[in-house]
């Protein structure tokens, strides 16, 4: 019975600072008959306080360790066992026969230091969180979260709250001369001057009012709470910290010593936090006070993340509700997720906050593998036809053809190119030539660490294929072309051919070309009419209602852009899957970009064929792979377009299916690049057969039942509720914690902490960005399984693989929204 070790990798040291400081005005019930209870024949309102408790756990350097440390239970000992038999239900009278054997839990010491030197500020600064215990919870309850999160270089401000919701809190009043106490009597009953207030059940509360009603009022109250604790670390960034310790109503019974390190400790903060996107989290009660929180269009948090969110003190629908416009992010444990009416609400609340919010946020839950019941009914390892289409371009030689430039050229040197007595030169070759060297090189000087935006490239490349066809400058821009290439003048020194020998008019006028390059045969009836079905032909599969027309460019956006406009107009030119086109990008992208799925090169600076402009173009258009534990992944209803075969090539390599169009290259080398899966002579063809492929696929396809998460499925029997997992009690009292069949509490906590860093650190915040790839667990570092509501249901692991001991391999499930 002891609380976890930080973790072996940690990379910080942990060390904690307790502050109650007093607020400039009490936090009370907005209400004229505010919430009252009974205490030793005194009437005493519940939903008030003049102070706000924080515990904020923070990284330190690994060698602090010498600076103290704190108490799992706060002093007065007895209360605080006290206000945690009376949360739990169990007779006062209980309480001795149970303090006795469980010693080791009463004197059980935080594995953090106390007061401890900040730890060397990253580059970025510390982000920073607050966080809201549960129902019967404090704020060292969930140490083993909090203390992992600060070392891994979080920091988070654990409040207490004074709603009575807390197991037992104390609340420290000024000192009155003479009243101290101290020895063995002090240990169990604590200081003089405090007040102790317990655990309020909604039967205490006078006028016995509707329980959820009172759960609302402490919610309300709670969520002011967390705004003044915020307020505390915003003011500690601020360098307030030694005003702070001056004010906190606890550090006026430490010894000056004391007080000194404290604030001194407290400095070294000073403009050292991100204070500019906060993060609320919050467990069950907490996860309620983070909901109602973001719903508020003053909240100063930017998202939260929530573990088991008991939602039923939140009001759910109705006119006067306000959707969370803020990224919500949802961790459930499997019990809370069978418990059907709450599971209905928090898929209500996450759905509206995903819709507000472009798509963002999830809602997953922690479950184990090898629980399912047989169902004879269900179709394993099946593929369930896809509900939408996605179909990716290349732009330039694919959807754009290099006429303009063809005709630029002509224009520029029509007494060479129809010269007598000299060998043909064909243009077409001569852009086509430029087209593939500018590739060449910009791909080149991507592997080579140095990308440059093909403009420039195009601009850099143009003198050499003009000379290396036979084009050659003027002399002196007025006289008969030169005789030979490599020189400004014939027989001049070799030095000269480091020189553009061309004057700014051939540029200017080549890359104006580029500007006005005109559509490829069928290309918009292809984008316009075929994918959209718009004469009613019947072309989409069944179950698709709709097909993503994307372009991935190696051009600038603005290029992309303006393009699109002017071949298609702004009616389809401009709302080609817009809110698709934004996810992910700057806002100055995004002013470029806006209304086209158009991807460019150049926003991650590196070239196709690199595999990462395929993968970000995957993550952009939320593509989810059948198997995503398979090495080379592959995807239903994904296709990549383009004119040249290398091009396909790279994609199907990254999973997409591939179409080839015949009009640049001819023949498509198969015995290097294989065999795509449509060829056409031009769009309109490649676009009708796309849509027969996927036709064809439909027909053929089992009809699948998709899989769903619900209780009767499951085969695990309920001891206890795994709903306590998110807390340290699972370590300390593991007897009252079990929830057999499931994953063991270590496997919860590492995944639950390595899910929060991964958000908060890594910013890896939605399913596409990776947040859940690759997560491990801990029986022999396999990987934790993502199963997907609503899809075919994964291929089942073996009783070994799965484990046959209560204690399984975990997997991951994420509910549909």
């Amino acid at each position: 019975m002891s609380l976890p070790a930080l973790p072996s990798g940690a990379q910080y040291g942990v060390s904690a600072i307790t502050l109650e400081i007093p607020l400039a005005s009490p936090i009370v019930q907005d209400s004229p008959t505010p919430y009252t209870y009974q205490e030793g024949g005194a009437t005493k309102a519940i939903l008030t306080t003049d102070t706000t408790l924080v515990t904020i756990y923070y990284p330190t350097s690994k060698t602090s360790v010498d600076a103290g440390s704190l108490d799992w239970l706060e002093a007065p000992k007895l209360r605080s066992i006290g206000g945690l038999l009376k949360y739990a239900g169990i007779s006062k009278y209980l309480a001795l026969p149970i303090i006795l054997p469980a010693y080791g839990v009463i004197s059980q010491k935080l594995a953090t230091a106390v007061d401890a030197p900040l730890a060397e500020l990253p580059t970025d600064g510390f982000p920073v969180a607050v966080f809201s215990h549960g129902m019967g919870g404090t704020r060292t309850t969930y140490s083993a979260y909090l203390t992992s999160l600060a070392a891994s270089g979080i920091i988070v401000a654990a409040i207490e709250h004074r709603d009575g919701s807390a197991s037992s809190t104390t609340i420290h009043h000024p000192l009155k001369e003479g009243s101290s106490s101290g020895g063995l009597f002090k240990w169990f009953s604590g200081p003089s001057g405090v007040e102790n207030k317990l655990y309020i059940r909604p039967t205490e509360v006078d006028g016995k009012p509707d329980p959820l009603e009172f759960r609302r009022a402490q919610v309300e109250f709670r969520r002011r709470e967390v705004l003044s604790a915020l307020s505390i670390v915003a003011d500690i960034n601020a360098g307030k910290g030694a005003s702070l310790v001056d004010s906190c109503t606890r550090s006026s019974r430490d010894e000056a010593k004391l007080r000194s390190r404290r604030s001194e400790a407290l400095a070294g903060f000073a403009g050292k936090l991100q204070m500019n996107d906060p993060w609320m989290i919050g467990h069950s009660f907490g996860g309620s006070t983070a909901i109602q929180a973001l719903r508020h269009t003053d909240c100063p948090f930017g998202q939260a993340l929530v573990l088991d969110p008991w939602v039923e003190p939140v009001p759910i629908t109705g006119a006067d509700v306000v959707p969370v416009s803020k990224p919500l992010y949802t961790i459930n444990s499997e019990d809370f997720t069978q418990w059907k009416s709450h599971m209905d609400d928090v898929t209500t609340i996450a759905r509206e906050s995903s819709a507000s919010t472009g798509g963002k946020g999830w809602l997953v839950t922690i479950g184990a593998e090898g629980t399912e019941k047989s169902d004879p009914t269900a179709t394993s390892g099946s593929v369930c036809p896809p509900s939408r289409l996605v179909i990716v371009h290349d732009m330039f030689g694919t959807l754009f053809g290099l006429d303009a430039c063809i005709d630029a050229l002509k224009g520029l040197f029509k007494d060479q190119l129809e010269a007598e007595g000299v060998p043909k030169i064909v243009p077409e070759l001569v852009i086509m030539d430029w087209f593939h060297g500018t590739q060449r090189d910009f791909t080149y000087s991507s592997v080579c660490g140095q990308y440059k935006p093909i403009g420039e490239v195009f601009k850099g490349t143009l003198p050499r294929v003009l000379l290396q066809a036979g084009i050659l400058p003027k002399k002196d821009g007025k006289g008969t072309a030169l005789t030979q290439g490599g020189s400004f003048a014939d027989d001049g020194p070799a030095e000269e051919a480091l020189e553009n020998p061309f004057g700014p008019e051939v540029v200017q006028t080549m890359m104006g070309a580029l500007g006005k390059l005109r559509p490829r045969p069928g290309m918009v009836d292809a984008l316009t009419k075929i994918y959209r079905d718009r004469d009613g032909k019947g072309r989409l599969p069944a179950g698709v209602d709709k097909v993503d027309v994307w372009a991935a460019t190696n051009g600038s956006l603005q290029l992309g852009r303006s393009s699109f406009l002017r071949a298609l107009g702004e009616s389809d030119g401009a709302d080609i899957d817009s809110d698709a086109a934004r996810n992910g990008r700057s806002e100055a992208h995004n002013a470029i970009g806006s209304g086209i799925g158009l991807f460019s090169c150049d926003e991650i600076g590196a070239a196709k064929p690199d595999p990462r402009v395929y993968a970000e173009v995957l993550r952009r258009i939320k593509a989810e792979p059948l198997d995503a534990e398979a090495a080379k992944k592959e995807y239903q209803g994904i296709w990549f377009v383009a004119s040249h075969t290398w091009d396909t090539f790279a994609a199907k390599q990254a999973g997409f299916r591939t179409a080839w169009v015949t009009y640049e290259e001819f023949y498509s080398c198969p015995s290097v690049y294989g065999t795509p899966d449509v060829v056409g002579r031009n769009l309109e063809e490649v676009s009708e057969k796309i849509l027969a492929f996927e036709r064809d696929l439909a027909a053929k396809a089992t009809p699948v039942k998709g899989w769903t998460y619900h209780k009767a499925n499951q085969e695990q029997q309920n001891v206890a509720s795994q709903h306590t997992s998110f807390s340290d009690f699972p370590f300390l009292l593991p007897s009252m914690s079990k929830f057999v069949g499931s994953v063991g509490s270590q496997s919860i906590l590492e995944v639950n902490c390595d899910i929060t860093r991964r958000l908060i650190l890594d910013n890896k915040r939605e399913e596409s960005d990776g947040v859940f790839a690759g997560l491990k667990g801990e029986k022999d570092g396999q990987a934790w399984r993502v199963w997907k509501e609503g899809k075919a249901q994964p291929k089942e692991l073996d009783a070994k693989a799965s484990g046959s001991d209560g204690n399984r391999l975990g997997r991951l499930i994420v509910h549909a929204l």
